[in-house]
């Protein structure tokens, strides 16, 4: 699993839809304004990638077929923030997987630096 982060306009979004792209993942979005926002930036840069959904039509599992291969979610602070109804969510774990690059493991350990002080 990757993880890509950053402030706000960072460029996060692009970074994420080239990994749709690259995996023709489905991006899973906070609502419809961000699905067409992210659609027409994905269609501007010409990257082929599923139409995005919504964190609802993730959650009820109202995505199409079983030819789905992976999920990449916008956000995902808001998206747990969304699951919890609004309850704010102080901290979360995360499973390193064999395949994780060095360079995410880093940033897993930096993150967990800035939190420490």
């Amino acid at each position: 699993m990757k993880i890509i982060s950053g402030k706000r306009s960072s460029g996060k979004s692009i970074r994420l839809i080239k990994e749709a792209a690259s995996n023709f993942s489905y991006i899973v979005c906070a609502n419809r304004k961000r699905v067409r926002y992210i659609s027409e930036w994905a269609k501007a840069f010409g990257y082929d990638m599923p139409f995005p959904i919504t964190y609802d039509e993730f959650l009820l599992a109202k995505f199409t077929g079983t030819r789905i291969k992976s999920f990449v979610i916008d956000d995902v602070d808001d998206l747990l923030r969304y699951i919890a109804r609004g309850v704010p969510v102080k901290a979360f774990t995360y499973s390193v997987d064999e395949e994780d690059s060095e360079e995410e493991l880093e940033l897993a350990k930096e993150l967990m630096e800035e939190d420490e002080h």
